[in-house]
């Protein structure tokens, strides 16, 4: 089954002007004037592309990682300069600890020998004497 529809041209010509744009309607857009300060494919091959972009950022991300490693860098030898004057410190006490305690050591033989040996003499003369020594 086929139909036909007929409209009069007055009416085909009203639903034209509704439906699309006039003459009049489209010089209310942009002229050929107004389009040329618009940028051109020259312009916008000024701007930085995705690679420039990408390198761009690559290059200051290198930048900055390379301040803030020296920046830790000299931190790290100020730390270590600092423990290994400290650490220096301790070595030179305990070395004198040590200094200390073999000198002591040395004394407190010397002191027994001494000891010893007025033990001895003590009683060498007490037997000499006939003096009869008692522990207290």
């Amino acid at each position: 089954m086929c139909f036909t529809m007929t409209i009069d041209e007055k009416k085909f010509r009203q639903i034209l002007r509704e439906e699309f744009a006039t003459k009049d309607d489209l010089k209310a857009f942009a002229t050929k004037e107004d389009l040329k300060g618009f940028a051109t494919k020259e312009d916008l091959q000024a701007f930085a592309t995705k690679e420039n972009v990408s390198q761009i950022v690559e290059t200051e991300f290198a930048k900055s990682f390379g301040q803030i490693s020296r920046h830790f860098d000299g931190r790290f030898d100020k730390f270590e300069k600092r423990a290994d004057g400290r650490i220096d410190g301790l070595y030179n006490l305990l070395d004198g600890f040590t200094g200390r305690i073999d000198t002591d050591d040395g004394e407190r033989a010397a002191i027994s020998n001494q000891l010893d040996r007025h033990g001895r003499w003590i009683s060498e003369l007490a037997d000499s004497t006939s003096t009869s020594l008692s522990a207290p």
